[in-house]
């Protein structure tokens, strides 16, 4: 039997990120040292090409291990990852030079990239706490990388650099043992013949998604400075190696414990307010590190540096699994890491090139690059993880309608089989989900307007509308039929089962397109598709009743022809009301999710 995804490999996977993460934090450590000592303190751009390669290969692979997913599962897919990483490991220990330090981080990078690009789809499947998944495996990373960290100060301090990427090579190994043993997962395969499901096309025509790589890759620009840079700065400042691993280690796990909470938290209340308050505080960090010359100063800026990184960490790679649908979503959270995980080679190069001019002006660059982004993020990035007040109420509304239409349906179905005494009840049973929906109405109408002003305001309020007069109108329709019950044509009755299937049919459409307008957009969509057949349907059949109506004029009363005709128009109102309610879906979603709406 295969492990637990709930349990026992979700604990796995954790685990193995964990000392990979570990192995890493050895590398963040003393990489630029042992470059600095192999290439010659004057050649910054040269000492940097480690991280170039580390960075490059990473981006690439994350975008290539969506395909690599998909062909051969997640087991495969993690051990071949940490074969790599072990094997870049193994070169690094036996470095002489700046090439075998280059070649080495190829392999690393190339492992980390297909790793983690892995255990982000075999966590996001549930896009409602994606945020959370998320920052636990990301927390678990950079946990590792701050105790790597710290070990590494410490050995390097007293056992030579070098060796310290013996840690690296045992946690990578044994990582690559646990990575074997958690259970196969297999991804749903992208079909290309559906054009809108193209993940570059919807990657690269969004202007949300675009929006998120940037700001991913300028994250790791800025990760990339404080990596190379942060430990020479640290030592320019008269530190010891054991300080200048407390103050790595301190920023790496303000991170990796700020992360959990920060997915937590962006579940619940959305995604930009915690995505813009990361930005200003690493904006915030990086002016700190090239100014601040105290070390119990240090340590605070490496803390808030982690801290401000942890807030959007998590939060940019669930952007993308709440944008895109399943299908889409093992290369799109790859192309995601490809875009962010280059940023570690385009800030070592340019850094490298400012650094030959002015060391701390690289921190200065690097600040006034997050601020762009973060005016980015301000005006472009959607809240892709909407919180709204009344979404629960909007779902029982909903209940009420289905519940209302239902009775109706069996109200003409009763009535079609000449059951009168059995008819007339459900008029009563109709009355009260009328009355309960008036109820959950005006609870809406006071939430709303006692919330915090947002963007979809007006538009719930009228969603609630909408749903409220559709239900007020099957009742409406059954009290001009009950009127006229006696004098009903048979060529009506023929047509009364199909009539109560469709407004049925409707509503319930219409409660999925509720239901998934928040977590699966795309899925809300497709039910507001077959609305809008639906509606199209009963049109149709609309006609067909008026002309009914015209040919039996002789057969009817006046009233009882006065009867029906109401009766037909407010049947006919209640499905135009569900697909007008169904348009504010549309519209909802539109501010929110970049599928369809920006494809």
């Amino acid at each position: 039997m295969g492990i637990s995804l709930r349990y026992s490999a979700v604990f796995l996977l954790l685990s193995a990120v964990y000392l990979i993460g570990m192995a890493t934090g050895v590398q963040r450590t003393v990489l630029s040292e042992i470059s600095i000592q192999l290439s010659g303190e004057n050649a910054l751009l040269l000492f940097f090409l480690p991280l170039i390669s580390f960075g490059f290969m990473k981006g690439f692979m994350g975008i290539l291990s969506g395909w690599i997913i998909e062909k051969s599962g997640s087991r495969k897919s993690f051990i071949a990852g940490g074969i790599l990483y072990a094997a870049g490991v193994a070169i690094l220990v036996t470095s002489r030079d700046v090439t075998s330090l280059f070649l080495g981080n190829i392999f690393v990078g190339s492992g980390e990239g297909i790793v983690h690009s892995t255990a982000y789809c075999f966590l996001s499947s549930e896009r409602r706490d994606a945020g959370a998944k998320i920052g636990s495996m990301e927390s678990s990373v950079y946990f590792g990388y701050g105790t790597g960290a710290l070990f590494a100060g410490i050995i390097a301090s007293y056992l030579g650099l070098l060796n310290s990427f013996f840690i690296s090579l045992l946690s990578s190994l044994t990582s690559t043992i646990i990575m074997a043993n958690i259970s196969e997962r297999k991804f749903q395969k992208l079909d290309f013949k559906d054009k809108r499901y193209s993940v570059y096309r919807i990657g690269l025509r969004s202007k949300t998604l675009v929006s998120t790589y940037i700001v991913a890759h300028a994250s790791k620009m800025s990760d990339s400075v404080m990596w190379g840079f942060y430990p020479i700065i640290l030592s320019s400042l008269g530190f010891s190696m054991p300080e200048i691993g407390l103050v790595q280690a301190i920023m790496m796990i303000s991170f990796s414990s700020s992360m959990p909470l920060a997915g937590k938290l962006s579940d619940a209340i959305g995604r930009r307010g915690p995505l813009l308050l990361g930005l200003m505080m690493n904006i915030i960090g990086l002016i700190g590190v090239a100014t601040l010359t105290d070390y119990v100063l240090q340590l605070i800026v490496s803390a808030m540096f982690g801290i401000g990184l942890g807030l959007y960490y998590p939060i940019l790679p669930a952007m993308t699994a709440d944008s895109v649908p399943e299908e889409a979503r093992s290369k799109a959270l790859g192309l995601y890491r490809g875009f962010r995980d280059s940023g570690y080679a385009t800030g070592a190069i340019i850094a490298g090139l400012i650094a030959s001019y002015s060391l701390k002006g690289t921190f200065f660059v690097m600040s006034f690059l997050l601020l762009l982004v973060f005016a980015l993020s301000v005006f472009v990035v959607k809240e892709t993880r909407p919180i709204w007040a009344t979404y629960e109420l909007h779902l029982h509304h909903t209940d009420l309608l289905v519940k209302a239409a239902f009775e109706f349906e069996n109200a003409l179905n009763l009535l079609h089989d000449n059951r009168i005494d059995e008819f007339e009840k459900k008029g009563y049973m109709i009355k009260d989900y009328e009355r309960e929906a008036d109820r959950y109405r005006r609870e809406m109408d006071r939430v709303i307007y006692d919330s915090v002003l947002s963007r979809d305001r007006e538009d719930l309020l009228k969603l609630a509308s909408r749903t409220d007069r559709s239900i007020a109108y099957i009742l409406g329709a059954f009290r001009r039929l009950n009127l006229a019950k006696d004098r009903v044509p048979d060529s009506i009755k023929d047509k009364m089962p199909e009539m109560g299937r469709k407004i049925r049919e409707g509503a319930e459409l219409l409660r999925s397109a509720v239901r998934n307008m928040k977590d699966y957009p795309e899925s809300a969509m497709r039910s507001l598709e077959e609305l809008d057949r639906v509606e199209h349907e009963y049109d149709v059949l609309h006609s067909e009743l008026l002309g009914i109506i015209v040919r039996e004029r002789e057969l009817l009363d006046p009233v009882s022809a006065i009867m029906l005709m109401y009766f037909i128009e407010f049947c006919e109102s209640s499905v135009d009301l569900m697909q007008d309610a169904g348009d504010i879906i549309r519209l909802i979603i539109s501010k929110h999710a970049i599928w369809p709406s920006e494809i």
